[in-house]
């Protein structure tokens, strides 16, 4: 959240905990950037980026599970 943004969000993570991959792709499937980080406990971690305004996925990567959010960039 929030969402759209302006390339600055925050992602809760809910229950998850431990090391997770964070992965930012534009529309066309490019990746933007990939990083591991650690969670440890419910606090929203935030990203941000300087890239053009359009429409880019949020895949995270957390043990065997994979989630995948729109994000919008004005």
């Amino acid at each position: 959240s929030p969402n759209p943004n302006n390339g600055t969000y925050n992602i809760v993570f809910g229950n998850i905990i431990g090391s997770v991959t964070y992965q930012l792709y534009d529309v066309r499937g490019a990746m933007i950037e990939t990083r591991d980080i650690s969670v440890t406990n419910d606090e929203p971690i935030t990203f941000s980026h300087r890239i053009i305004a359009g429409t880019y996925f949020v895949r995270i990567i957390a043990n065997d599970n994979v989630f995948v959010e729109k994000l919008v960039v004005e």
